[in-house]
Formats: structure tokens, sequence, C-alpha cells
């Protein structure tokens, strides 16, 4: 047996396996011309039939398993569709919920909002129709008072309610100019200083005596007012409440310090939120719960930042960072 052209055929075979199958079967007539005994010839056909069976298999096995991992792969896209579109109608349940109670609180506390004053308006009006022929000065005056004082707080209220129905619309008009930052906080204060007194409350500014900002100094000195405002309400007597102005390298820090009750942990971040009334100040103090919303949409519009924490002293610190000149990209909707 010639061991050297069977060889040669091997390889050959090895080498382009689809042309030697075809070839194959015309060894055997020239085997003796290959130097090959017909003997080894045909076990070499044997060899390549079997070897071409074996392929034929192997790829029918591989047709079936390919579409077997692609059903398995339909059947599996199917069950995550399935768990999606589920996922998806959680979802939308949730936050229809999340929106009916949203509606409901924002209801109940317009209702609140709406209903103290008016009452207090109702209730002396009808006192001073009642007693208009019997009541002397003093009293028809302090009826009188009280009407105007309930008018001016709903009034209030309703203005509130407008600023931030702009303020999330982007709607709002912003009138930018160079202002002095420190006479419009110390202008604020002194709005508050009598009522402090009243409390017996120390209220304190830190800062320099001028500095400039562009900004809109009727919005910045309304988020210095609600801040003040808030610390003046949450304030026990006889404490203080320090006002702080720092410039620095491209912007300035506003805080507002005070000796109140603070703010729970888990409120930090929410108490910035439409209506929203800390736990801790749900009191006779009140507050539409607009005020803290309201000044976190001026602060953003200005390309600033605010946010709150608990002193460790007690009580809680407000801290606004404020450019110092108009940020890119902020106040072009507002201005429109």
């Amino acid at each position: 047996m010639n061991v050297l052209p069977a060889g040669f055929v091997i390889v050959l075979y090895r080498g382009s396996d689809a042309a030697f199958h075809r070839a194959a079967p015309l060894l055997i007539p020239f085997a003796s011309v290959l130097g090959m005994s017909a003997w080894l010839a045909d076990r070499v056909v044997f060899f390549c039939t079997k070897i071409d069976q074996l392929e034929q298999e192997k790829a029918s096995l591989k047709s079936s398993h390919s579409e077997a991992v692609s059903m398995a792969l339909e059947e599996h896209e199917l069950v995550l569709l399935a768990e999606e579109k589920q996922k998806a109608l959680q979802e939308l349940i949730e936050a229809k919920e999340a929106a009916y109670r949203a509606k409901n609180q924002f209801l109940a506390n317009v209702s609140h909002e709406l209903r103290t004053p008016l009452h207090a308006i109702l209730s002396y009006a009808s006192f001073g129709v009642k007693k208009i022929d019997t009541a002397d000065k003093n009293t028809l005056f302090r009826y009188f008072q009280q009407i105007e004082a309930s008018g001016k707080s709903l009034l209030a209220f309703f203005n509130d309610l407008l600023d931030l129905a702009k303020l999330e619309a982007g709607k709002m008009r912003y009138e930018l100019s160079a202002s002095d930052v420190v006479w419009i906080t110390r202008s604020v204060l002194e709005e508050f200083r009598s009522l402090a007194e009243q409390k017996r409350i120390k209220l304190e500014y830190h800062g320099p005596e001028r500095f400039n900002a562009e900004l809109d100094p009727t919005r910045f000195a309304q988020v210095v007012r609600n801040l003040v405002s808030n610390a003046v309400k949450f304030t026990p007597e006889g404490r203080h409440i320090w006002v702080h102005l720092i410039p620095q390298e491209d912007d300035f820090l506003l805080r507002v310090d005070d000796e109140g009750c603070g703010v729970p942990e888990d409120e930090l971040d929410t108490i910035f939120e439409s209506f929203y009334q800390s736990s801790r100040t749900k009191t006779s103090a009140g507050g539409t719960g607009l005020g803290l919303a309201i000044c976190r949409e001026i602060v953003l519009a200005h390309g600033g930042r605010i946010w709150v924490e608990n002193r460790r002293e007690g009580g809680a610190r407000f801290s606004v960072i404020w450019p110092t000149r108009r940020a890119p990209n902020t106040l072009v909707s507002q201005q429109l």
C-alpha cells in the first residue's frame, strides 16, 4: 500500500472538503493511477461519506438548536413584555393615585387658606353691621383692622399662587439690574424689626456694607423676605436670628440662621415643595406652604441654588448661592 498518495488524498480532503466529496467516488477507478489499492480507495470513500453524513447531522442539529434558542428567546421576550406591561400598568395606577392624592391635598390646602381669612372678614363685617348703631368707634376700628388684615392675607395668598404658577410655567418676567444686595437685605430686615422686637428676637445682619450683583431686586427681596419671615415665625421669644451676606469669587452666599425648632432630617428636601409644611411647624404660626417653593423657583431661574440644614447648636440654616452676574442660558424664557 502506498501511504504517501493516501496521505495526500486526506490532506486534499481537509483543505477542500466540499470538492472532495464530489470527487471521492472517482477514486476507485483511478486508484492504481494514484498509487492506491482499491481497498484503500474504498476506505477513503467510506470515510468521506461518513464525514459527510456527520456534517449533515451536525448542520441539522445546529439548525434545530438555533430554532430552539430562537423559540426560547421569543418566549422570554413575551414574558418580559408581559412583565413590562404589568409594571407600566402598575406605575400608571400609582401615578393616578398620587395625582388624586395631590389634587385632594391641594384643594384641602387652598380651601383652608381661603376659608380662614374669609371667615374672619365675614365675621367682623357681620359684627359691624349688627352693632353699627351701638358700638363705639374703637370697637368698629378694631373690626375694620381685622377685616383689613384678613383681606391682605387673602391677597398675599392669591399673589403667591399666581407667582408660583408663573414661575413653574416659565412665564415670570424679571427686570435685571446691577443692584446693591446689602441695601435690599437690610431694607427687608427693617420690615421685620418691629415684629422681632415684639417677640424679643434679636435680628442681626453680618456682611459687607455694600455689594452689587446683577439680578432682579424685587425677586431677590422676595426671597430674603420669605426666609426671614419663616425664621421670625418659628423662632421662640428671646432667641436670635442671623442674616449673613458673604461675597465669593463668582457669586455670593445669603444665609439665614435661626434658633427655632429646625427641620426633620427626612424633610430637608421636601420642604421646598408647594404647600409643604414641616411636621414641626404645623402650628398657629401657619403659612401657605408656598413661600419656599417660590424661593426655589426664583433662585433656580437666576442660576443659583438653595438648601436647608439643621444647625448643630439648634435651629435651621437656609443657604442660597446666588451668581453675581446672570448665568448663561438663565432667565431667557422668562423674559420673552
